[in-house]
């Protein structure tokens, strides 16, 4: 009975388990990972099926899914076949937006950002953006400081190559397009300075600032983008990185302040300058050198020489040696080699006129153009002995644009010569204007002087219209003195201003410029005065320039404190020229005894000889020199006859033989066995004519000028 009793009991909990595992199968979902049920096991559910409720409800019910995740794979030592991908950053949606050039969308998730306190994150692609959007209006200005905003900000780093690989050409855009809003340049110089770019940006910036603004402001300009750079940059950190960076930062420090003084000397503001030397900013050192700028010791000429001695002669190349050590040459080469000989000496011991240059240029143009890259290769670059960057590169730079627009403006190419200047320089000293703009290449820009603005003003004039002109001329006088005192104008400019009037719109317009100069408390200056004498001699008002040569003569005043200027021999001898070349004897003749009377007894013009002698042998050729100085000679000979009041009658009597030579035509030659005396006489009196018929009271003064101001 026991053993039966314990055989049922087994019995039952068998079939117990199947039962309930059964029923545990039927209510769960059909995807298992259990073990399969026995064949054996009948399929129960928890209605009876013989019920039609279940079926009806069956119908409706949906179908069981599997919603259990997937199994993890275990680690392995090699990389699974399929990676989770990478998850954006929550911001990267502008990074995004930028990369596909969606500037417009990036901006308005930035702000909407903004607009939740929720920050973005600084990342060097904005930097395209920025570029992008960087246009000479105010929205594109706005947009520019917006992207730049979201630059990541660097620490104090020194001014190293690849920095200024990558910035320089930035900075150098941003100060040529808009050289003309100071407080744009202001406020990127300040943004420069939090992120820590000021050791690019400021020393291309410093001197243009100084330029254009007042001292205070340009002073209070600069104190600010330092005090954003050392907020920014320097570390409050006492380990030894610290310690060092800090020191950077005042080395860096002290530098920016010692260009400033120099940029505040170099635009002529003397008395900011010295009161900036003695009471220096806290912890500023002045070095020897921007002392010596600030107290008028000139030091630039010292140290070339300096320079020279120590770097010994400069390799000069092959080519340009070849030409001019040549044995063989012909006449107009001959005449080149001379030129780049005096270019290469010059260059040794300082720097060659601005007017030879021009000059060698354009002979190398027209002989030997291809050596024209070698010879500004050769000026320009500094030496490769030289380890230490040479800051007399920019000035030869300069030197050279200098050149190329004086050449232009020689040749009468006004167009070419503006373009020229906007390529090279910024557009400062000068009111604004459209001529000679255009799609121009980006390159660096440097700041001209005084003298390359005198050399381009003439083609600018000549450009405008004489209702354009006069609006130009109030404009610059009206705007002078907001610029730096360097860029005051001087005799030079005032006598562009009336040489083109007197050219076109004769004396009525050359006074009205003078009396416009003479109003604003200008001295017009000799030149001016003497371009006003030689437009009403030329016109023929005779009676109103001599009127206003006694006026100079006795130094009429102007003003309380300005008196006109007296006339110098080369007053007399362009008035004497014009008054020979149309036909008035006796003026001319009144004019040379006045001279003698007023003018110089010694210098260039002190003897007739020197007096009728001074003509420019420039773009002459050897045989036109030749006859030039055997032309001098003759009229010496003439003029030493002449005695009292028999002056007169012999300057007549060379016109009038001059006239019939006209009247009758020239000889078509000579015979060669005929006297030598009256071959001689003919000559002389032909050359003579020619020589006193030329234009050249306007060109001589010009000439002389422009060239020695060179």
């Amino acid at each position: 009975m026991a053993t039966s009793a314990n055989a049922l009991y087994v019995l039952r909990l068998v079939l117990g388990g199947v039962r309930r595992r059964a029923l545990i199968s039927a209510s769960t979902r059909t995807y298992s990972h259990s073990s399969p049920m026995p064949g054996y096991a009948q399929s129960l559910s928890f209605l009876e099926a013989d019920e039609g409720e279940y079926a009806a409800a069956s119908e409706f019910l949906p179908e069981r899914v599997a919603t259990e995740a997937p199994p993890v794979p275990w680690p392995t030592v090699f990389e699974h076949g399929a990676r989770r991908p990478r998850r954006a950053q929550p911001c990267d949606i502008v990074a995004r937006l930028v990369a596909s050039e969606k500037y417009g969308a990036a901006r308005k998730v930035v702000d909407e950002l903004k607009a939740l306190h929720t920050p973005v994150q600084h990342r060097k692609t904005y930097l395209k953006p920025a570029l992008a959007s960087l246009e000479s209006t105010d929205e594109g200005r706005r947009n520019f400081l917006f992207w730049m905003e979201l630059y990541p900000a660097r620490g104090a780093t020194p001014n190293h190559p690849a920095l200024r690989k990558e910035w320089a050409p930035i900075v150098h855009r941003v100060l040529g397009e808009n050289i003309d809003n100071a407080a744009f340049l202001a406020e990127f110089l300040e943004l420069a300075g939090r992120k820590g770019l000021l050791n690019v940006v400021l020393p291309i910036f410093v001197v243009p600032l100084a330029a254009i603004l007042p001292p205070h402001q340009s002073e209070e300009v600069v104190s600010r983008a330092i005090a954003s750079y050392r907020a920014s940059c320097r570390p409050k950190s006492s380990s030894q990185v610290g310690r060092n960076l800090a020191s950077l930062t005042d080395i860096q420090t002290e530098l920016w302040w010692n260009k400033y003084l120099r940029a505040l000397a170099i635009v002529e503001h003397h008395e900011p300058a010295v009161a900036l030397l003695h009471s220096p900013p806290l912890g500023v050192r002045f070095q020897a050198w921007a002392r010596a700028m600030v107290l008028g010791e000139d030091m630039s000429k010292q140290r070339r020489a300096d320079d020279s001695k120590t770097q010994g002669k400069p390799k000069c190349d092959g080519a340009l040696l070849q030409l001019i050590d040549s044995p063989v040459l012909d006449r107009d080469n001959r005449e080149l080699a001379k030129h780049l000989a005096r270019v290469l000496d010059r260059t040794r011991k300082d720097l060659p006129r601005v007017g030879m240059l021009a000059d060698t240029q354009r002979l190398l143009l027209r002989l030997r153009p291809e050596l024209l890259p070698t010879l500004e290769r050769w000026f320009t670059e500094r030496s490769r002995d030289n380890l230490v960057e040479d800051e007399g590169t920019s000035v030869r730079h300069q030197w050279w644009a200098h050149a190329e627009v004086l050449r232009h403006a020689r040749d009468g190419d006004h167009v070419k010569a503006v373009r020229t200047f906007r390529r090279h320089f910024l557009w400062v000293g000068l009111p604004p204007t459209s001529v000679g703009t255009g799609d121009m290449e980006r390159r660096p820009r440097r700041l001209p002087n005084k003298r390359i603005v005198c050399s381009i003003l003439p083609s600018i004039l000549a450009l405008l219209s004489p209702v354009e002109r006069t609006a130009y001329r109030k404009a610059f006088y009206s705007s002078f003195r907001s610029l730096a005192p360097a860029f005051w104008p001087n005799q030079f400019t005032h006598l562009a201003f009336v040489r083109i009037e007197a050219y076109t719109g004769g004396p009525t317009a050359a006074t009205e410029v003078v009396q416009d100069i003479v109003e604003v408390g200008l001295n017009p200056g000799l030149p001016a005065w003497t371009a006003l004498l030689l437009s009403m001699m030329g016109r023929g008002d005779t009676e109103a320039a001599l009127h206003l040569l006694d006026s100079m003569e006795r130094r009429a005043p102007l003003s309380e404190t300005r008196r006109m200027p007296p006339p110098n021999g080369r007053t007399y001898a362009g008035l004497v020229r014009v008054a020979a070349k149309h036909g008035h004897i006796h003026v001319a003749a009144d004019l040379l005894r006045r001279y003698q009377k007023h003018g110089e007894t010694s210098g260039e013009l002190g003897s007739l000889e020197a007096f009728f002698g001074d003509l420019k042998s420039r773009h002459r050729t050897p045989q036109e020199i030749a006859d030039e100085k055997r032309t001098q000679a003759a009229v010496l000979r003439e003029l030493n006859r002449l005695d009292g009041d028999d002056l007169k009658s012999r300057i007549q009597v060379l016109f009038e033989r001059k006239r019939g030579n006209d009247e009758h035509g020239k000889e078509k030659g000579l015979s060669e066995q005929g006297d030598d005396v009256r071959r001689e006489s003919v000559q002389e009196v032909v050359i003579e004519g020619k020589v006193l018929g030329q234009a050249a009271a306007v060109e001589h003064g010009e000439e002389k000028q422009s060239s020695a101001y060179a």
